[in-house]
Parts: structure tokens; C-alpha cells; sequence
């Protein structure tokens, strides 16, 4: 379980260089052991009146931690005790200090941009048979709490190269059982009017959708919560991870040390901290170092939001072709490389966002001016009406692909997770 929901934060928070990896992590550890000799029982620390007891203790309170939460909790069969550690004092946390990505995105449930033959792919079609099997259940977690929109997807290309890829792609996607259009100029704008003369050509797949992410992970909160007469469910908020107590012998954690209290996991810990992540499971396993730092690491982001009645109206969820290149390419990127991708998506209140931008500049959180000014002038090449719109006008969601430099704290130890 702890691999898989490590490997689930992967696509969105990819390569940066180590140097950018936070000062905290990068500060020399301390561990405290506690166990037994080999070959003799393991012991237990001794319990404190204020320790929480789980059956899985959860770190993150992001989509994949409540997932994690919400399923393990609905298998009554199982009567498991859940406790999750989260270290803002709401779920989700703001999307800025120390809150984490969940929310701050376009909230894309798409296939047409990532490539069948991928890991991703496989990712991206289970998350989404997921979604739907969780509306079905009828309880706390309904299309509407989370805001789904069946708005489809369209890729836009700009001369006949990139036309050429939506046919191929178009190709692609039909042979993976997805049904997608491509369409010409004419039919193109006849189904997205605001659309400028820059765009030649598109790929429409209609049964791609999208959520509001922090309306999401509010209702998956909910839906625990109405879970806790079945299960025990424990919400330790405003709690920071300081450290852990591991057994001597075999490296188990035994024990997570917050700033307020100690969380025991009796059979096993889930880390799902984010951009976090990566950096930790180094830490947990000092010899795959090397694997885990490239895999899972922040990606700063500015994601625009503007208010309904000052912008041109879109139907559906607009990406122009080179923002498929993401998912398609594995080299590790320079710090310094900002990629600004034209995004376009209007949510359920109407309101208009735009990106995107991606910079691998480790847990910088601040957002920049100039960043927010050239995400409007590229957007303003493929929606004209843009162009009248100044930065007055202009919210800022900092995708801050991270839970920020301060968020879990002192790691005390080389080993948080079992390999």
C-alpha cells in the first residue's frame, strides 16, 4: 500500500536538482531507536497517556491521504483504526504555506493528454473508474459536493505539425477504446466560438470531466467522519511531524512523534505527504536515495482565476497540444527552466482558470508578476478576448506542487517507511 500511494504522487511532482531538496530534510538526522536484540521479540515503547493507537496512521491530508482514509474505513468487515496527521488546521489546507497542491489545479480528470501506453495511463483510467464507483455508493460523496463537470477535453494545435499529432493521437486514443474527434478549423470554432485564428485544429474527447479538488477532498473528510461509528476514525489536526521511534532490529516505526503527542501504528504507516514524499523516503531508505529524490519532487505552478463576466466563455476543458509533452517525457528538467503551457477550463461557479506554468525550483512558494503576466499573453494567442484583461483583474492559485518548506517538520530519523 505504501509504495503504490507513494508512486500515485509521481506524475505530479517530478524532477528537481537535490540541492532544492528543504533545509530541514537536508539537516543532519538523529534517530531513536527502540526494540529488541536479534533474534528476541520486539518491544514496544512505553505507552504514554496521550498516545492515539491506530491500526494505519495516515501523514497527509491531501486527495490520497483521505482516499487512503476513506478506504480503508468502509471495509467493515475489517473494523480498522484510522488516524490521519495533518499539519494545517483545516482539510483541505490553503493552498499557499503550508497547504498542500490538493485544490490548487485545474481538478482534470483527462485521458487525452497522456499516452496509453504509460504507467500514468493506468493511473489516470483507475482514478477515474474510481471516481464513479465512490458517486454510486450514494452516501456523503456525490457528483455534485464535489463540483463534477462532464465538460470534455479539447487539445488545440497551432500549425500542421501539431495538427499532425492530434491525428495521431486521435489514433491513439480510439485503439485504447476512447472515442475522440478531430476537428478542423470551421468545426472547431463552431463548438468553442471565443477560440482566435491561431488555432488550426483540435482533438475533442467528450467524456473527459473535471472537479474542484478542495471541494473534493472536503467531501472525502465527510464522508470518514460519517464512517466513524463503523471504524475508529482519529483527525489530528495543527500536528507536526517531528519524528519517529523505530525498532532497533528491523527498522519498523513503532511510533510518530508530533509536536503534541505520539500516533502508534500497530500494522503499518502510509505516507502520502506530497512533494514531501520523495525527500522522506530517501531519508527512510538512505541507499535508494538516488531513486527516490528524481521520482518524487516540488514543481512550483501558477494557476490563474478570473471572475465570470470579464472573460470569453469556453464550453469545454482547452490544453494546447504541447502540455501532452509532460506526461510524455521522463528527462529531468533545470531549475532554472520555466514552461509556460496554455490551459483553459471554466468551473462550476463560472469562473475562468487559466495556466499553466511549471518551474522546478524546489519549495520557492512565492508567485511572480511576471510568470502571472506571460500565462495571460499566452493564453490572450489562443482567446483573443483575453487580451483586455490586466493583472487587477487576476487571482492567483499558487500550484505549489508541495506542502511547503515548514510542513512535516524535523525528520529524526533515516527510516520512516518498511521496504
Amino acid at each position: 500500500m505504501q509504495q503504490a500511494l507513494l508512486k500515485l504522487k509521481g506524475p505530479s511532482v517530478t524532477h528537481v536538482d537535490h540541492q532544492h531538496v528543504p533545509p530541514l530534510i537536508k539537516r543532519k538526522v538523529q534517530r531513536r531507536s527502540v526494540g529488541s536484540s536479534p533474534g528476541k521479540a520486539e518491544r514496544a515503547p512505553a505507552t504514554r497517556c496521550d498516545d492515539v493507537h491506530a491500526d494505519v496512521v495516515i501523514i497527509g491530508g491531501g486527495i490520497i491521504g483521505l482516499c487512503a482514509a476513506y478506504s480503508l474505513l468502509k471495509q467493515s468487515s475489517t473494523k480498522l483504526k484510522v488516524a490521519l496527521i495533518d499539519i494545517n488546521d483545516t482539510i483541505p489546507g490553503k493552498p499557499t504555506g503550508n497547504g498542500s497542491a490538493t485544490g490548487a489545479g485545474q481538478g482534470y480528470i483527462w485521458m487525452s493528454h497522456r499516452d496509453p501506453k504509460s504507467r500514468a495511463w493506468l493511473l489516470a483510467e483507475r482514478s477515474k473508474a474510481l471516481w464513479q464507483e465512490l458517486f454510486q455508493l450514494r452516501g456523503t460523496l456525490t457528483e455534485s459536493s464535489v463540483e463534477w463537470q462532464r465538460s470534455g477535453s479539447m487539445l488545440l494545435a497551432t500549425c500542421a505539425a501539431e495538427t499532425e499529432q492530434l491525428c495521431k493521437r486521435q489514433v491513439m486514443l480510439e485503439a485504447a477504446g476512447i472515442t475522440a474527434a478531430v476537428m478542423d478549423a470551421e468545426a472547431l470554432r463552431a463548438e468553442e466560438p471565443a477560440l482566435g485564428s491561431a488555432v488550426c485544429a483540435g482533438l475533442l474527447t467528450r467524456t473527459d470531466a473535471q472537479l474542484n479538488g478542495r471541494l473534493a477532498a472536503a467531501a472525502l473528510l465527510r464522508a470518514c467522519k460519517a464512517l466513524r461509528d463503523e471504524s475508529n476514525f482519529t483527525l489530528l489536526l495543527e500536528h507536526r511531524v517531528e519524528g519517529f521511534e523505530l525498532c532497533r532490529s528491523t527498522g519498523r516505526v513503532l511510533a510518530v512523534q508530533t509536536d503534541k503527542r505520539r500516533v502508534m501504528p500497530c500494522k503499518t504507516l502510509v505516507l502520502a505527504a506530497g512533494a514531501w514524499t520523495g525527500a522522506l523516503a530517501a531519508q527512510a531508505a538512505p541507499a535508494s536515495t538516488a531513486a527516490w529524490l528524481p521520482c518524487i519532487q516540488p514543481r512550483r505552478g501558477h494557476l490563474l482565476e478570473l471572475s465570470s463576466g470579464v472573460t470569453p466563455l469556453i464550453q469545454h476543458g482547452l490544453m494546447e497540444i504541447g502540455y501532452a509533452q509532460h506526461y510524455a517525457s521522463q528527462t529531468a528538467r533545470s531549475n532554472e527552466n520555466l514552461d509556460i503551457t496554455f490551459t483553459a477550463t471554466t468551473s462550476a461557479s463560472g469562473s475562468l482558470l487559466l495556466g499553466s506554468s511549471r518551474e522546478f525550483c524546489g519549495f520557492h512558494g512565492q508567485s511572480s508578476p511576471a510568470v502571472v503576466q506571460a500565462i495571460l499573453d499566452r493564453a490572450a494567442m489562443f482567446l483573443p478576448g483575453l487580451r483586455e484583461v490586466d493583472l487587477s483583474m487576476v487571482d492567483v492559485r499558487k500550484l505549489e506542487r508541495s506542502l511547503g518548506a515548514s510542513s512535516w517538520g524535523k525528520s529524526k530519523t533515516k527510516n520512516l517507511l518498511e521496504f
